[in-house]
């Protein structure tokens, strides 16, 4: 299908050099990303209000809930992992207080980097680090509004995982 050759491209187009996946890999070690793990994208700052409606942060883990309780059934986590990608480090704050019942791993560097300048190469650099990390996740919770979740259903490549 056209998706699939679409994927393709971008995959070659944007395949990260050695220092962006150096970035990614110490990322993933310095979290200890597994799996099972539930990629979360929540965006605040710059779309709210004239391009999309405000999702709180609880119907975004009711989806993460959902996900281990079926995953439960089958075969049972032993950890919780959750890959929270998001501008607002706000939102990172109340997830980690709120759901302590998972493990919440998140890029702060990234959150402050779009909070202060979303067109600096921090801030390029914190995006792109989250849609590769997001792309390594086992399930996918975003918006509709949200042009990651575009770009990833298109995004086949993956970091060795």
């Amino acid at each position: 299908p056209s998706v699939w050759w679409i994927g393709q491209m971008i995959d070659f187009l944007l395949r990260p050099s050695q220092l962006m996946r150096r970035r990614i890999e110490a990322l993933k070690e310095n979290f200890g990303f597994g799996h099972p793990i539930v990629g979360v994208h929540i965006r605040r700052t710059d779309k709210i209000g004239w391009e999309a409606d405000l999702h709180n942060l609880d119907e975004y883990m009711n989806e993460v809930d959902e996900f281990y309780e079926v995953l439960e059934w089958t075969k049972p986590a032993k950890r919780k992992l959750v890959f929270l990608a998001t501008d607002n480090v706000e939102v990172w704050m109340k997830a980690k207080e709120k759901y302590s019942n998972y493990t919440i791993l998140h890029d702060e560097k990234a959150s402050q980097s779009a909070k202060i300048n979303r067109h600096s190469s921090e801030s390029l650099e914190g995006a792109v680090s989250d849609i590769v990390l997001l792309s390594c996740t086992d399930y996918l919770v975003c918006t509709f509004s949200s042009q990651v979740l575009e770009f990833l259903v298109s995004f086949s490549f993956r970091f060795s995982q």
